[in-house]
């Protein structure tokens, strides 16, 4: 006996909704990567609050939440197919269309969450500043003197606590100017261990 209409409805309508608001906040992805206004009104507008609410939840932990929810993204997008697989209670299409929709649930929290700051203004526009013509005596020039400076800086081992380069690095923050429209770091925000530093180093991954 074929289910009725409305039960069929009733069964599929979280499914129907769940993909209705994932259409939606992908159009909003697509926004913020394609028309610059967008991505600056998010940067300037809804990053700050987001960001001061996110990480004020995840300041509550010492570890960092990120960093797990990616790795239990990462396999869960490994180990579903196995599984769903070896129950044999789901079709390829339905296995593979479940796959297709945790990655676009992943890229768009990764996007809205913080990823659109990728796509605002310019910094020159932002700083109202004009990049000037190359000539290649100034930039040799450049290159020299930023060479010399820097090679002047060298110690042989540097021991600074956390906490001294954290409250430099904020004081920096703070003295930028508003107009580049940067999102300064707060008090309760600190750095935080990661677990897969070693391999991060190994693929070239300097931070994030």
């Amino acid at each position: 006996m074929r289910p009725s209409l409305p039960s069929l409805l009733r069964r599929t309508r979280p499914v129907l909704l769940r993909r209705g608001l994932l259409a939606v906040l992908l159009l909003a992805v697509l926004a913020g990567r394609y028309v610059p206004a967008v991505g600056e009104g998010y940067a300037r507008r809804i990053y700050p609050s987001l960001s001061a609410a996110l990480s004020g939840l995840a300041s509550l932990v010492p570890f960092s939440l990120e960093e797990i929810t990616v790795v239990a993204f990462g396999l869960a997008l490994l180990l579903y197919p196995v599984c769903a697989y070896r129950r044999r209670t789901k079709s390829h299409r339905a296995i593979w269309g479940r796959e297709v929709e945790l990655a676009l649930w992943v890229y768009v929290w990764f996007y809205l969450g913080w990823g659109l700051n990728y796509f605002r203004d310019s910094f020159f526009t932002r700083a109202d500043v004009r990049p000037v013509e190359y000539r290649e005596a100034d930039f040799r020039a450049f290159l020299t003197a930023y060479t010399d400076s820097l090679n002047r800086t060298y110690v042989p081992t540097v021991t600074l606590p956390f906490r001294q380069v954290e409250d430099e690095v904020k004081a920096i923050y703070a003295r930028l100017p508003r107009t580049y429209g940067l999102t300064r770091p707060r008090e309760y925000q600190h750095p935080k261990a990661v677990l897969l530093n070693p391999l991060y180093s190994g693929v070239g991954v300097l931070g994030y």
